[in-house]
């Protein structure tokens, strides 16, 4: 067999080859993204919520000392929080850092109080519990989509001990 034969017999086979592969590398390409993308998502909940936590833990005459709340200003403080987690500011304005996340998605828990004897504190809890939203929703997720994944949830908590500055 000569030279020149071998070539045209393989001629095409690098394109071939190349649109076997491509799809599946584009596919992974897309499903590191959507993976990172979740996890800046999840670790920016992660930090909002402890954000609120905190807020909540330094709000001026909020609880008693019973660890009950002031009706006036813990209400107040809660709001505020909620917003804080959501937006990053108090007022509730401008768009959420996560995208569809909303102030029904946070929880807030009554004020609990821990220890026991001479040292004791009440812990405030924030939770949130918020729907993932994906970059690629119509390649991954929904039943439609060309892997039909389920959705997932984003869920952060955050525990701060009262002070009340």
């Amino acid at each position: 067999m000569n030279k020149a034969a071998t070539l045209n017999e393989q001629q095409g086979v690098a394109m071939v080859e190349f649109a076997i592969v491509a799809p599946l590398l584009i596919i992974l390409f897309l499903g590191i993204t959507e993976f990172g993308h979740a996890l800046y998502q999840h670790n920016t909940i992660n930090k909002a919520v402890a954000v609120g936590a905190r807020y909540l833990a330094r709000t001026y005459e909020g609880l008693d000392v019973s660890c009950n709340p002031v009706a006036g200003v813990w209400a107040t403080a809660k709001i505020e929080a909620e917003n804080l987690v959501v937006f990053g500011n108090i007022n509730g304005t401008g768009v959420s850092k996560v995208p569809g996340l909303t102030p029904g998605d946070v929880t807030i828990y009554p004020p609990a109080s821990v220890g026991s004897g001479s040292v004791t504190g009440c812990v405030v809890t924030v939770v949130v519990n918020a729907a993932y939203d994906p970059i690629f929703s119509a390649l991954f997720h929904g039943a439609s989509s060309l892997l039909s994944l389920p959705g997932f949830r984003l869920y952060a908590a955050s525990q701060e001990r009262y002070i009340g500055e």
